[in-house]
C-alpha cells in the first residue's frame, strides 16, 4: 500500500527544480506504483517529510510566532458586467452634457 494518499483539492502554484537521474527514476516508478501523477507524489513526499521531521514542526511554529501579524486586505468590489463592457469598449459612462 502506498504511503502517499490520494490527491486533495486545493489551490496550486508552480515550482521548477532539478533532481538527479536516480531520484527521477524512483519518482517515476513510485508514481506508477501508487497510480498517481508525479506532482502528487512530490507533494505527498514533502508533506510526509514536514510531518515526520521532529525538529521542523517546532521550528516552523516558532517562525510563525516571531512574524508580525499581517492584516488581510479588504477585497475590492467587483465591477458589474455592464461596467466591464463600458470599460472594454472605451465608452464614457457619463451622460452627455446639455448646453
Amino acid at each position: 500500500m502506498p504511503l502517499i494518499e490520494r490527491e486533495p483539492k486545493g489551490k496550486w502554484s508552480s515550482l521548477r527544480f532539478e533532481i538527479d537521474t536516480e531520484t527521477r527514476q524512483d519518482l517515476m516508478l513510485y508514481a506508477k506504483f501508487s497510480e498517481n501523477k508525479l506532482d502528487h507524489v512530490i507533494r505527498g513526499a514533502l508533506r510526509l517529510l514536514f510531518k515526520t521531521d521532529p525538529e521542523f514542526g517546532p521550528w516552523r511554529e516558532q517562525l510563525k510566532n516571531d512574524l508580525p501579524a499581517v492584516p488581510n486586505p479588504e477585497p475590492k468590489p467587483r465591477a458589474t458586467s455592464a461596467e466591464n463592457n463600458l470599460q472594454a469598449s472605451g465608452t464614457n459612462s457619463r451622460k452627455p452634457e446639455l448646453k
